[in-house]
């Protein structure tokens, strides 16, 4: 910037479901659930693009009615997300963003489902399509449905499988007699260097016998596949395994988390996994005998400069 010349100033765009568009702190509610259309401004070239796919809910715990053991819910799935895309654009382009929807969680006994998908259309190109082809669209996939925990009257149960990641990575599988769930994967989502996901973690096992607690859902853990990974931004854990005297109960699976916000925490014996927080985290999966907790939904943020 030269004395008396113009000003570069930055801008921020965000779309958020509930809400409607917010520039610059100002919001726009006429559509709070969109699609929303959006023209990149006169003399605006380039944007950056940052987003994520919806987080999927927890899966319930096993149901205890008539059981001895029961085990803990699988948590949801992360969408996935980019931080940061550069991207060129003509002055005036009109681009389309659609959030997707997260998905709520299970009931006792009860999966998860899958939540929507996140787009952003209009591009000239992207390498971000749907099948990681030359596209002008972006898609964000978001976390995939999570499973309930068994139920029985006679014998150990499993705990429920976490859900995968929006566009891969596969959930920690469920503990058996028992044990522990296992962790969720993180990975760059088929978008590398720009986007991550996360994995949902597994639930805990109920045991053979009432009187001997469960095995607890499995937490998040740090660290990823790629050098410029993200982790979860919760401090969530997972549940922690029980018993009634008469029911043995597993914990249920912490949530994915990514760089938009954290997943739930994953419910105790008996307790509903909780919800996630920010955008784009999975649900907690429920203890043994309770539902999961909800996911996040999609969001989309822009940022450009201007000369003013």
């Amino acid at each position: 910037m030269s004395l008396g010349g113009p000003v570069l100033r930055q801008h921020i765009v965000e779309f958020i479901r509930g809400t409607g568009v917010v520039t610059d702190g100002v919001i726009d509610g006429a559509s709070t659930n969109g699609p929303w259309t959006w023209v990149s401004p006169a003399g605006v070239t380039q944007l950056f693009l940052s987003g994520t796919g919806p987080g999927a809910g927890g899966a319930g715990g096993g149901l205890g009615a008539g059981n001895i053991s029961c085990g803990g819910g699988g948590s949801g799935g992360s969408g996935a997300a980019i931080l940061n895309l550069p991207t060129g654009i003509i002055p005036g382009t009109s681009l389309t963003i659609t959030l997707g929807a997260r998905s709520t969680g299970g009931a006792a006994g009860s999966n998860s489902t899958s939540a929507g998908t996140t787009t952003i259309a209009g591009l000239l190109t992207s390498p971000f399509g749907a099948n990681g082809d030359a596209s002008p669209i972006i898609t964000l996939r978001g976390g995939t449905q999570a499973l309930a925990g068994g139920a029985s009257a006679s014998a150990a149960t499993n705990g429920g499988a976490g859900g995968s990641a929006g566009n891969g990575a596969g959930g920690g599988n469920g503990g058996t007699a028992g044990a522990a769930g296992s962790n969720g994967i993180y990975a760059s989502g088929g978008y590398a260097p720009y986007s991550f996901v996360q994995s949902g973690n597994g639930g805990g096992g109920g045991a053979a016998t009432g009187n001997t607690n469960g095995g607890n859902g499995a937490s998040n853990t740090s660290g990823g596949s790629t050098s410029n990974m993200v982790g979860s931004r919760s401090n969530a854990g997972g549940g922690a395994g029980n018993n009634t005297g008469t029911l043995s109960r597993g914990g249920g699976g912490c949530g994915a988390g990514g760089p938009f916000g954290g997943g739930g925490s994953g419910g105790a014996g008996g307790s509903a996994g909780s919800a996630g927080v920010g955008y784009g985290s999975g649900g907690g999966g429920g203890g043994g005998d309770a539902a999961g907790g909800d996911g996040t939904h999609g969001y989309v943020q822009i940022i450009y400069w201007s000369a003013d």
